[in-house]
């Protein structure tokens, strides 16, 4: 890296380190894009000083088209980089997942019949031979083609209970027809009783006098099941959205637990036995209390302060 630096020190470049792409988080490879544009000429001029340079990166810096590309790819995943920053959250929700969906659908449909491969991309198409941008510009077309074809073939909503988005509650009211359509998908029996016709109307009346500032403070999950919980007149519209919010949307939050696992229970604490480890991890994952609150909540509990000073977690 030392040559890469003496390259860099010139007026328009600062040598910085290339971050490294996890293969299995594509929001990683935006940053890598990114920088490889910022030092493009540094790292052109690098590849090209080694005496014996690895064959393919010689040749990569050395094509007109390979700007291009790297170009386009940092344009194409901005669009991929919302929708999967969205579904990776703790907090995302299933009735949210249509719409996430469908935005992302319809930015790369309007990205294809806009034939926009990004304004940067475009600007560096009309430097290179006017036959290679034509092939170049086809090879982009065919990646949102092909982005859409996947979408159709891995995301099915036919498959998925409809008229969930009222769950959501944006417009302060539920439509007794659309819960109904939800609730023979998921619950059949909550569908055909009359009690949920005089629910939805119940809730409809408690949704209109939320003032506006205590109603926009939550999200989805946490303003429905408050809603709820404080309210026990709603016995079957709390039973459909605890099944609606139970679905998940993604396997992002499992795959978090991985690495603390690997932490806690490594070559140095292998007498840790499985249920310690699961509740070091319970913790640590369930948990997001500050210090002083988790003290005020261990304080209160008198069965939890005498199982501490005890002698049978050492047994």
């Amino acid at each position: 890296m030392q040559n890469l630096k003496q390259f860099c020190e010139q007026p328009e470049a600062q040598y910085t380190a290339l971050p490294t792409h996890t293969s299995t988080r594509w929001t990683t490879l935006d940053n890598v894009l990114e920088m490889m544009i910022e030092l493009w000429e540094p790292l052109k001029q690098h590849f090209h000083s080694l005496k014996c340079p690895p064959w393919i990166r010689e040749n990569f810096f050395k094509s007109d088209d390979s700007l291009v590309i790297v170009t386009f790819l940092h344009s194409a995943l901005l669009v991929f980089k919302k929708p999967l920053l969205l579904l990776q959250s703790t907090s995302a929700s299933f009735p949210e997942l249509a719409g996430i969906f469908e935005l992302f659908k319809r930015a790369i449909l309007k990205r294809h019949s806009s034939e926009f491969y990004g304004a940067k991309t475009a600007e560096l198409l009309k430097g290179i031979d006017k036959d290679c941008a034509e092939v170049l510009k086809s090879s982009f077309k065919e990646f949102y083609e092909v982005t859409l074809e996947y979408i159709d073939k891995r995301y099915r909503p036919e498959k998925h209970p409809a008229n969930v988005a009222w769950i959501l509650l944006r417009n302060r009211k539920a439509k007794y027809e659309e819960v109904k359509e939800m609730a023979k998908q998921i619950d059949p029996q909550v569908a055909m009783a009359d009690e949920l016709f005089d629910e939805v109307s119940a809730l409809n009346g408690i949704l209109q006098n939320i003032p506006d500032e205590t109603f926009s403070e939550d999200g989805p999950e946490t303003k429905i099941m408050k809603l709820l919980s404080e309210n026990d007149s709603l016995p079957l519209i709390y039973k459909l959205g605890g099944i609606v919010f139970s679905i998940p949307v993604s396997n992002a939050f499992v795959e978090r637990v991985f690495s603390p696992v690997s932490s806690q229970w490594r070559r140095e604490r292998n007498r840790l036995n499985e249920a310690t480890a699961k509740s070091l991890l319970q913790v640590r994952v369930n948990l997001d209390f500050s210090c002083s609150k988790m003290h005020g909540l261990i304080s209160k509990d008198q069965k939890l302060l005498k199982q501490i000073v005890g002698g049978e977690k050492y047994l």
